[in-house]
This record gives C-alpha cells, sequence and structure tokens, in this order.
C-alpha cells in the first residue's frame, strides 16, 4: 500500500529548513550544501531531521511536495534539493527579533509552535530560538522571536509594558523582561568588559616586600581542542560565531575581537572537535555570502603556550578573554538583573 503525506507540510517544513532565517544559522545544512559543488543537499540527509521524519520517510514523497516550491529547487533525478536564490548578502535579522525572559523552563507546552503561536498576533513570526542550558541542554526560560519586519518588534515591546510593568506572559507567569535583541547584545557585551585584577600573591620576603613566584606552573590540558579560524568577515559577532560553532558541536569558548578576521574557538571535547573540523574541513563558511573560513588546528608548542595563557587568564581575572567570551557564563545574560534594567531604562 503506497504512503499518505501531506504535501503542504512537508512542503512548509523544508521550506523553513533552506529559509533565510534557518538556512544561514544551521552549520550542518550549509556544510552539506557547500560539500556539493552546486548546492544541493541530498534529500535522505534531511530525512534524518525529526520533523521532516515525522511527515514522511520517503525521498519521492518530499521531491514530489517540493515541484512548485519558490524557496527551493529539486535536482534532476530527484534526489537533492537546493536553495533557489543566494542569502541576503545584509543580515538585519537582529533588528527584526525580540527577546523574551520568564517562561517556566519546567513546561512541556512551552514549543517552538507554541511561542510562535503566541506572537504571531504581533506579525509573521520567521524563526523561534528557545535557548538552552549549554551543557545539560535545559531550557532556560527565554527565547528568540524572528519576524520579518522591525515594526512588529516595537509593537511586541510597546504592548508587553503597562506603567513600567510587564502584562504579559505565559499562562498565568508574567514575563520578567521584553526587549528588542539588539538592546540585549548591548547588555551582553557591557557584561563582557575585563574586570579588575587582584594583586599579585606571593611570599613576603625580609623588607616587607610580596616576592611573586613568576615561574609558570605546569598546565595540563587535553590536546586537539582548539582552532585558530581566519577569513572570518570582519563585521561579524562574537554571537554570530558562537551560534555558528555550536550547531556543529559543543563549545567551551570562543576567543574574538570584533573587527578582525580572526578568532580562537576551543571545542568541549574530541567529539566536538572532530565534527567541527569535518565542518571546516568541508569548506564551511559563516554566511552564505562569505567565503570558505580557513583553520588551524593548534598543536606543540603553539597550542601550549594557547592554554598557558588561559590558565593565566583564569588566575587573573576570573577566566579573561578565555572562557568568558564562548559558552558558560556568556549564555546567562538577561537574567533578572536585565529585567529590571530595563524597566529602570524605560522609567528614565
Amino acid at each position: 500500500m503506497a504512503e499518505t503525506y501531506d504535501k503542504d507540510a512537508i512542503k512548509r517544513q523544508v521550506e523553513f529548513y533552506f529559509s533565510d532565517s534557518n538556512f544561514r544559522r544551521d552549520a550542518f545544512l550549509k556544510a552539506q550544501a557547500q560539500a556539493n559543488p552546486n548546492g544541493y543537499v541530498e534529500i535522505k540527509v534531511l530525512l534524518t531531521f525529526n520533523k521532516l521524519k515525522a511527515l514522511t520517510t520517503d525521498v519521492a514523497a518530499v521531491a514530489e511536495s517540493l515541484k512548485e516550491s519558490d524557496v527551493v529547487d529539486v535536482s534532476a533525478d530527484g534526489l537533492s534539493i537546493k536553495r533557489s536564490a543566494e542569502l541576503p548578502a545584509n543580515d538585519d535579522s537582529g533588528a527584526r527579533t525580540v527577546y523574551v525572559k520568564g517562561y517556566p523552563i519546567d513546561d512541556e507546552t512551552v514549543t517552538i509552535e507554541s511561542v510562535k503561536e503566541q506572537f504571531s498576533a504581533y506579525g509573521n513570526v520567521l524563526l523561534v530560538r528557545l535557548r538552552r542550558i549549554k551543557l545539560t541542554k535545559g531550557f532556560k526560560g527565554s527565547v528568540f522571536v524572528e519576524f520579518d519586519n522591525e515594526k512588529s518588534v516595537a509593537d511586541v515591546v510597546a504592548g508587553a509594558y503597562k506603567d513600567n510593568e510587564v502584562q504579559i506572559g505565559w499562562k498565568d507567569q508574567k514575563f520578567l523582561c521584553v526587549m528588542p535583541y539588539t538592546e540585549w547584545t548591548k547588555r551582553k557585551e557591557a557584561k563582557r568588559k575585563p574586570t579588575k585584577t587582584e594583586p599579585a600573591s606571593g611570599k613576603r620576603g625580609a623588607d616587607g616586600a610580596v616576592k611573586v613566584d613568576e615561574t609558570p606552573a605546569k598546565v595540563e590540558f587535553t590536546s586537539g581542542l582548539i582552532f585558530r579560524v581566519s577569513e572570518l568577515p570582519t563585521d561579524a559577532t562574537l554571537y554570530e560565531i558562537k551560534d555558528f560553532f555550536k550547531a556543529i558541536g559543543e563549545i567551551k569558548f570562543v576567543d574574538y575581537e570584533g573587527g578582525n578576521d580572526t578568532a580562537h574557538v576551543r571545542t568541549a571535547d574530541l567529539d566536538a572537535a572532530a565534527r567541527v573540523h569535518e565542518a571546516l574541513k568541508n569548506g564551511a563558511s559563516l554566511r552564505e555570502t562569505t567565503g570558505k573560513l580557513a583553520f588551524t588546528l593548534l598543536e606543540g608548542a603553539e597550542e601550549q603556550t594557547y592554554w598557558e595563557k588561559i590558565a593565566s587568564n583564569a588566575k587573573n581575572g576570573g577566566g579573561g578573554r578565555g572562557g568568558g567570551r564562548g559558552g558558560g557564563r556568556g549564555g546567562r545574560g538577561g537574567g533578572r538583573g536585565g529585567g529590571r534594567g530595563f524597566k529602570k531604562a524605560r522609567r528614565n
């Protein structure tokens, strides 16, 4: 008996995978497309994605459902698809995105679909991202909602507050904070400013002066975790680079200064390092409109020196440019402090 399937549902799901909003952030899908000289991705690869697999497991059904698509093209043999158009050179998604914090972290009804439905009242929602804790993958209780225009973001923020208090929420729980994504990123960057280091410690000599032991401690580390990635677009942001690599594998930190074309990326383990290495080797690029990234896996004396720098930063400043720029703490930005600060700013 032939398999029955919902052509419209399949079309919507695949077109979402290849949409501007999703495709530019999906490092795996972009790497698959870049590995093919004509930009095609095999349908059998897409059928490993849970949401599409729930609709059909038949390659022919996917190809048939996409014949009339304006977003993707089906190959002549019906086995692969690709985007019909290049990604726009200018990514203005940040200006069209709102940050919302205060969802219950243990409510199974908080899903991409339910959040999208909630905010569809303000405009056409293109993408919803549920923010998760890096190590446990648990829901943080905050989301990013991307619309197709900037006015919708303004409408959400304006409608969220009355008398400087948040009025909207999930069920009977009011949100803690609602703000434009651009404002959220500014606050995150401000929190990342270096802190003052503590005075050097050491043994006190006969004259009362502190004698600092300058002998470097031996640093033990797992080799093969740090990549130096170059040929990045100079207008790239730390969060863009982080999101790109976190979509490939678990990342411990990203060391990057805005305006440069080089970053250091430390993976959490060797499995993640292998996935990042494979993606870079296959010609991954940060954006569809930029060139392939160049990379070097640190080794030998260079790797030892970099780990010593990480240890020194951690000792002198609580992480410095190392752990603080990558994952862990960086993911916590915009918590309750951000919510109150936003209200205060509105009051002022």
